[in-house]
């Protein structure tokens, strides 16, 4: 006869784990990033760089802060206005401000000549799977000289920082590092204004 204890039962089964895929944030300079031009020097809005946000197919993509970097002859400090520097969503991408597209946010300024405007606690959304594109104006006070000339880009990707928004995980993007043509003061060019429903 034989004895000891015999289990019974279905045997015991661990809990399934289910791990989550992190999203991907592609970079990209618009399809009608400004080029090279000339401004007056009390222009308001101007296009500065438009850049092309693509989130993947995993998860929406959470950006929560952009940082900017000025270049150019122009002293950034001294020459624009004031909480002049804004950054729009540029809802049909043809690189202007118009009626359709939304600020984001606004009212930094560079601290120092060829300086960087950072825009702090956003709560921008890129739906999985879409592209978002977002437009940098800048307001000019009057001050520039005829000649100067000013610019604005991303200069590194940790220029940006993303979330996944179901993992919560930190996205680092990929891709290219979007500068904007050189925009030169000069002479009698008038300011340039958008309006809703002008080309």
């Amino acid at each position: 006869e034989k004895s000891g204890a015999t289990a019974v039962g279905a045997p015991l089964l661990g809990a399934r784990r289910t791990t989550a895929t992190k999203g991907t944030l592609t970079l990209s300079a618009g399809p009608q990033n400004p080029t090279s031009s000339s401004i007056a020097s009390n222009a308001n809005n101007v296009p500065m760089v438009q850049v092309q946000l693509t989130a993947g197919a995993t998860e929406d993509v959470r950006i929560t802060d952009f940082a900017f970097h000025a270049s150019g002859s122009g002293n950034d400090l001294l020459d624009i206005a004031t909480g002049g520097v804004k950054l729009y969503q540029d809802n049909n991408a043809d690189g202007h401000v118009d009626g359709g597209d939304v600020l984001v946010t606004g009212g930094q300024s560079y601290a120092f000549d060829n300086g960087t405007a950072t825009f702090s606690g956003l709560n921008f959304v890129i739906p999985a799977g879409t592209t978002r594109t977002l437009l940098l104006t800048t307001g000019f006070n009057g001050n520039a000289a005829n000649g100067a000339s000013f610019s604005a880009g991303l200069s590194a990707v940790s220029d940006l920082t993303a979330v996944g928004d179901k993992t919560g995980l930190s996205i680092t993007p990929t891709g290219s590092l979007p500068v904007g043509g050189a925009k030169s003061v000069g002479g009698d060019q008038a300011p340039p204004v958008f309006q809703q429903g002008s080309p």
